[in-house]
């Protein structure tokens, strides 16, 4: 008998179960808020980020990726 096993490292899974399946709280007003910062920590992640867009902010990307990792993975 042979067995496979497979072993999956998929990127934030927890939140992109999130975004794919629609799990947002009913209380939720804007649906698609979680939906753009989970989009905004990808870009942040693979460095994708302009300097335009995190200079007024005073940010890197790494301090985005960092910083917003808890908040999408706490989401409930």
């Amino acid at each position: 008998m042979t067995r496979i096993l497979e072993n999956w490292d998929v990127s934030s899974l927890y939140p992109n179960l999130v975004r794919l399946y629609g799990y947002s709280s009913r209380n939720q007003q804007d649906k698609d808020a979680y939906v753009n910062l989970l989009s905004m920590r990808m870009k942040a992640k693979k460095g994708k980020l302009t300097e335009d867009f995190l200079k007024p902010l005073g940010l890197t990307n790494d301090d985005l990726k960092s910083g917003l990792k808890l908040p999408l993975n706490a989401y409930t």
